[in-house]
């Protein structure tokens, strides 16, 4: 396939990548999922962070790496 072309349904490949390699994928904003972050400090010095998500769900871990509309994992 030339670039652009994909053959799942997960937006346009992209030629650019992010630091390990992977090539970003863009899709409409209309069917983009959204993502919010919700940073809260701790009394213990630690972190409570919360993801909010609308038009995504989290993969299992150990799933396979493939691009799969409205899936995915969270990198923090």
């Amino acid at each position: 396939p030339e670039v652009g072309d994909s053959a799942t349904p997960v937006g346009k490949l992209l030629e650019d990548t992010d630091d390990e390699g992977r090539r970003y994928r863009e899709v409409d904003a209309e069917r983009a999922p959204e993502v919010g972050v919700e940073v809260q400090p701790e009394a213990d010095d630690s972190w409570d962070v919360r993801l909010t998500v609308r038009d995504f769900r989290f993969s299992p871990e150990g799933t396979e790496a493939k691009a799969v509309a409205g899936r995915g994992v969270a990198h923090l």
